[in-house]
């Protein structure tokens, strides 16, 4: 099998082919160009970090670690800019894998295993679709065995043991994965680890476990943007096949609503060995289409009725309707900001809310929702806007924005931080 564990395919560095090299390393010639060289064994070119499980890190730091790192555009080197969007040239990538990997073995700059990485990371993306598996196999091996970073080797490890699922090789699976690193603090190898982990155990029909791995809650664990659709997929699927339909029509719509559709339509389609969200997919595309909401509601006696309904709301009102409406998300944020020195110094004593113009949007129902809203708000010496974005999980209500703006001045109010100048 292509990716099976007991095989070994590397790229010539000569003419870009796949070359199939012992395990045990050798004198190997390139079957397109004739090119013969000499190989080291794997276990010299990818050796096992023993570091890993010696001393785990502590889980809630480590969380915190990765969550600070979520909602990042992933930042390519500049050099690879013209590689960052749609309709890239596959072969032009994998000939600058191909020259990029040359330039490291003749000892190249630091500089240049990042470049590999990101190289060998986007076109094994647009070669996932099944169309040169041994190309594929090739690109993985290559950057596992010459990038000279256990991150970026985790990420390729992960690949390989999806790649090998997909393969139906549920062993090499399983030993891929071992090699990971299951306690990373970089978001994007955490990622693909529990991407590979959560495939194993879906096609086990474990979905507790998938829950356990992802969370049972979107955005319950971070996970890098590159893999939000999938995971959401893989989490929907888990929940449907717990008998859990509602809950995972509830957070696909919900995340679909945040992303294009057709994104999830793409992550999908690649992954169809999973058969994932066969009854939930439907439901959850159909609510998130603009226009699901089937009832209006006008302000005029509408407020006893917001807790019960889904509904998107977008008003510009007074900042009293954001108490009455959300009190919880409110309370909370009036609370962060009454607490903090930086907006006491800025404000004065005595912060509140304010009669003035709040505008923003607002959707809830079933213990599920979000918002985004703005709050005049004033203390003794000056007057601000407070700047509310948060959550609502199982009736659990989470702020990610919380900022408070004076004059010239923002203050985060998450991490209570000293005022930020804006630029003029």
């Amino acid at each position: 099998m292509t990716f099976s564990y007991d095989t070994r395919l590397l790229v010539c560095t000569s003419c870009g082919a796949a070359v199939d090299v012992p395990l045990e390393g050798g004198q190997v010639a390139c079957p397109e160009c004739g090119m013969s060289r000499s190989y080291r064994s794997f276990d010299e070119a990818d050796p096992v970090d023993e570091e890993w499980a010696s001393e785990p890190p502590d889980e809630g730091r480590r969380l915190t670690t990765l969550r600070e790192q979520d909602r990042q555009a992933l930042k390519l080197p500049p050099s690879l800019s013209n590689y960052g969007g749609s309709g890239r040239d596959l072969s032009a990538m994998l000939e600058d894998f191909r020259s990029t990997l040359v330039q490291i073995q003749k000892d190249g700059p630091f500089t240049l295993h990042e470049r590999l990485f990101f190289l060998g990371w986007l076109s094994g993306h647009d070669m996932w679709s099944g169309t040169d598996d041994r190309k594929l196999r090739a690109v993985c091996q290559s950057v596992i065995e010459n990038a000279d970073s256990d991150q970026y080797r985790n990420v390729f490890h992960s690949d390989l043991s999806r790649l090998a699922l997909r393969e139906g090789d549920m062993q090499s699976a399983q030993q891929w994965l071992e090699r990971c690193d299951a306690q990373s603090d970089d978001l994007l190898t955490d990622t693909a680890y529990r991407v590979a982990a959560a495939e194993i155990a879906t096609q086990r029909g474990e979905f507790q476990q998938v829950l356990n791995i992802l969370g049972a809650e979107l955005d319950g664990v971070p996970t890098a943007d590159a893999y939000d659709e999938h995971v959401e997929l893989l989490r929907s699927n888990a929940l449907e096949k717990l008998g859990r339909k509602d809950e995972a029509v509830a957070q696909l719509s919900a995340g679909m609503k945040r992303q294009e559709i057709k994104t999830y339509e793409s992550a999908r389609a690649r992954n169809q060995h999973l058969d994932l969200c066969p009854t939930c997919y439907e439901p959850a595309k159909k609510a998130a289409q603009p226009g699901a909401v089937k009832r209006g509601l006008s302000l005029v006696g509408m407020l006893p009725a917001l807790t019960f309904l889904i509904f998107p709301v977008m008003f510009c009102f007074s900042g009293t309707f954001l108490r009455a409406c959300a009190p919880t998300p409110y309370s909370m944020a009036m609370d962060k900001l009454q607490a903090c020195p930086a907006a006491t110094k800025a404000l004065g004593g005595g912060i509140d809310s304010t009669f003035g113009i709040g505008c923003g949007n607002m959707e809830t129902g079933g213990g599920n929702g979000n918002l985004s809203w703005s709050v005049p708000v004033k203390g003794s010496k000056a007057r601000g806007d407070l700047h509310v974005s948060g959550v609502q999980r199982g009736g659990t209500w989470t702020l990610n924005r919380l900022e408070v703006e004076v004059d010239d001045q923002t203050i985060d109010l998450l991490e209570c931080t000293a005022p930020k100048t804006k630029k003029k």
